[in-house]
């Protein structure tokens, strides 16, 4: 931390509190702290506290989300893909192409990986105000099948884009090439993304064994002593709602 800040005790006193009404759900407080704090004029703020500030601004502050966006952009540190999809959805609610552009241009610098790029299209799927946002969501879906996948994630995002992009003829050998790639990983994989997860399901929906190929995947998951407790039970949760592969 530099000099400046150290001296701010005013400054975190207000970011102090600011954080423990966000841990506590306590979101329009927690913007009311953040505003007070002044985030949104503070070029020298930690990621977490503009990320957060984000959020709830563009509920309870609308008119500051696009300095706080662009304060985040202007980091030089890699952005978590959490934080891209909140840029996404803050350029998409405030309605700010300029914005929009913006947050494009620092994803396309990379890296980018297929999950990312399905993230990225959920986003506009479902913020999608026009003819002009379902493009971009399929572009991103497509940029989603021409990017190289490394992680169970990616695989499972890739398999759903062909699912959304390929014919009915084409599709099925794409998602199952995929499946097969997630099922290898599932037992060593430390983390797995839900939203990927349920992707993939809804993709392997296409293929006449896919119910069977799920369930396998499923016991994979289950046996990866990897995957921390609370991840791991969330992923449970969503099997134990898809009944019919149990």
């Amino acid at each position: 931390m530099n000099g400046y800040r150290k001296k701010d005790d005013q400054y975190y006193r207000l970011i102090t509190e600011a954080r423990k009404c966000f841990e506590r759900q306590e979101r329009e407080k927690a913007c009311y702290w953040y505003a007070q704090a002044g985030l949104h004029q503070r070029p020298d703020a930690e990621m977490r506290d503009l990320a957060d500030f984000l959020v709830v601004a563009i509920e309870f502050r609308p008119e500051l989300a696009g300095d706080i966006a662009r304060l985040l952009l202007a980091k030089s540190e890699p952005l978590p893909p959490l934080y891209i999809q909140d840029l996404f959805f803050c350029a998409l609610t405030i309605a700010d192409h300029v914005l929009e552009q913006e947050v494009t241009k620092r994803v396309l610098a990379g890296p980018l990986t297929p999950n990312l790029c399905v993230r990225i299209a959920d986003m506009y799927f479902e913020y999608a105000a026009d003819r002009r946002h379902q493009v971009r969501a399929a572009q991103w879906i497509r940029r989603a099948t021409e990017t190289a996948p490394l992680t169970f994630d990616d695989w499972a995002a890739k398999a759903y884009a062909f699912y959304l992009l390929l014919d009915d003829e084409k599709a099925p050998l794409a998602v199952l090439g995929c499946a097969q790639r997630c099922v290898e990983l599932a037992e060593t994989t430390p983390t797995i993304d839900l939203d990927a997860l349920q992707d993939l399901v809804e993709a392997l929906s296409i293929l006449d064994d896919g119910s069977i190929i799920t369930k396998h995947l499923y016991d994979k998951i289950l046996a990866n002593n990897l995957i921390p407790l609370p991840d791991k039970h969330r992923i449970w949760q969503e099997i134990k709602g898809n009944q019919g592969y149990l």
